[in-house]
């Protein structure tokens, strides 16, 4: 990412980080230009800004569903399924038996019938 300098005589130049810290000289008048430094950004100054994580998908009106992650691996073997409700509406109808199947099968698992429209 490149810093951006202003040399004196107001020409705008675009610095490498490499050279933050340093002095040079303007390639349009040969005025002498400090590079300043990045200002440091802490972890917690980012989190701060930032706010608390939420999972991927989840509006303000859910968080009374959220469940934490540590919690999720109990339930795991609870034989809950852990597929997306979106994941579940997205089915197919077999053309020969009419099992509605997910998308993403290759094959009807009733008929053995393959589906071609991949």
């Amino acid at each position: 990412m490149a810093i951006e300098v202003t040399c004196p005589n107001g020409h705008v130049l675009k610095v490498k980080d490499k050279y933050a810290g340093k002095t040079g000289c303007c390639p349009h008048c040969n005025s002498r230009v400090d590079v300043p430094e990045p200002a440091k950004v802490s972890e917690d100054d980012i989190l701060e800004f930032v706010g608390p994580a939420k999972p991927a998908g989840m509006d303000d009106d859910d968080e009374h569903v959220y469940q934490d992650p540590a919690e999720e691996v109990s339930s795991a073997n609870s034989g809950a399924s852990l597929l997306g409700s979106s994941a579940i509406r997205h089915m197919k109808a077999c053309s020969v038996c009419g099992e509605k199947v997910p998308v993403w099968h290759a094959s009807c698992p009733q008929c053995d019938t393959y589906f071609d429209d991949m």
